[in-house]
């Protein structure tokens, strides 16, 4: 039996790392620093625990199990009894008060990084038969995930494909994708079957089109009109793609904003990626650079007045466009290409084209229409629909 259990966790490490190997072409500092945390005291001691600790879940005869919070705004259409969260604390305490069943994921995420780096067999073959004797007892397990790229994901895909035909594993987007100079695998690949945001992204992300279901974002955002608009900056985040690449950004920025200063009235705020926040010098030094930092809740934030936002391609950028806000985007040499629909696209080389367009916005007061105020549905009627189309449950 350990034999088959060695076997599963080679699969997981070939999906692994080829993923890393893919990402390491662009993010080779986010990939070095994950090799480099293997030896840190803390994940020693992680490993060492995953080794013995066995997940202690009663579980029902259909189980729904979700990675994380990513997802919080579905789970309450399930039973609660017939939820498991995986993940750390924060989703412990949810589950604590809300009822749910939960487990951590530190065992799991330790055990595959130590088969990844240093080929250690021992605690991902005991975390893979701790977890099928968990999973024998219910009659059908669904799999929502956030990813299948990441450690936990990929080992509970497989965890999945092992209890084929009672289980099915379902990728929920939780951001945008793009096209890449560099391919790289897309989060949903290997899952059975993906809900995206945007039947667009299908096509970026490589789904399978006949199990992909078009399900919008997760909340319902609509810009407001306003007399006096504001301009956002993206922070472009710190930890993937190395000093030189967030340096560069912030420079161009820099400039952006003392030309906006010069030539409008306008509130200026720059928000940063949510890995900058766990940098108290480098906020005081963004703080410095911008006088404002934007620290509001994301989804109060799009809900607000109408906001110019500047930034490289994210998420943000698209929810915002969605939501009905301005975006700009900083197109940078040697980045990805884009197919998010951008209000404009600028490079470093025209900053004066940017002020303009800005100018020109504030002069009209004008506002997009809000694509997701076309949705006639809440984003829970439409995950339910979802569901039944894809035939993934009965209860609905």
């Amino acid at each position: 039996m350990r034999k088959i259990f060695k076997k599963i966790a080679n699969e997981i490490t070939i999906d692994s790392l080829s993923w890393n190997q893919q990402f390491e072409v662009f993010a080779p500092y986010e990939i070095a620093k994950r090799r480099k945390s293997t030896y840190h005291l803390k994940n020693i001691i992680k490993v060492i625990i995953s080794i013995f600790l066995k997940p202690k879940i009663q579980l029902a005869e259909e189980l729904y199990v979700f990675q994380g919070l990513r997802s919080k705004n579905y789970i309450g259409i399930f039973k609660p009894e017939q939820v498991l969260i995986i993940g750390s604390h924060d989703e412990k305490k949810y589950a604590e008060k809300y009822g749910y069943r939960f487990s951590w994921s530190f065992p799991i995420e330790s055990a595959v990084q130590y088969k990844i780096f240093l080929n250690f067999n021992i605690s991902i073959v005991n975390q893979l038969k701790y977890w099928l004797e968990a999973f024998s007892k219910p009659k059908r397990i669904i799999f929502f995930l956030n990813e299948d790229t990441q450690p936990l994901g990929i080992f509970l895909i497989h965890l999945s494909k092992i209890m084929n035909p009672k289980s099915l594993s379902v990728c929920i987007q939780h951001g945008i994708f793009y096209k890449m100079k560099s391919p790289i695998r897309a989060d949903g690949g290997l899952s059975d079957i993906n809900f995206v945001w945007d039947y667009k992204q299908a096509d970026i992300m490589n789904c399978n089109r006949s199990k992909t279901y078009e399900i919008g974002l997760p909340y319902v955002a609509q810009a407001k009109l306003t007399d006096i608009l504001t301009i956002i900056f993206i922070g472009p985040g710190t930890s993937q793609y190395g000093t030189n690449y967030y340096e560069n950004i912030i420079k161009i920025y820099e400039n952006i904003y003392k030309k906006l200063i010069q030539n409008t009235e306008m509130n200026i705020f720059y928000r940063p990626h949510p890995n900058e926040f766990l940098d108290y010098k480098l906020i005081q030094i963004l703080n410095a650079k911008f006088s404002n930092i934007d620290k509001s809740d994301k989804i109060t934030l799009l809900n607000g007045p109408k906001t110019i936002f500047i930034g490289t391609i994210s998420s943000l950028m698209y929810e915002a466009s969605i939501a009905g806000h301005p975006v700009a985007r900083l197109k940078v040499p040697d980045e990805k290409t884009c197919d998010v629909e951008c209000d404009l696209n600028f490079c470093k080389d025209n900053i004066d084209y940017l002020i303009d367009w800005v100018k020109n916005i504030n002069n009209k007061k004008l506002i997009k229409l809000s694509v997701q105020n076309e949705r006639l549905k809440s984003p829970t009627e439409r995950f339910i629909d979802a569901l039944r189309v894809a035939e993934i449950t009965k209860n609905f």
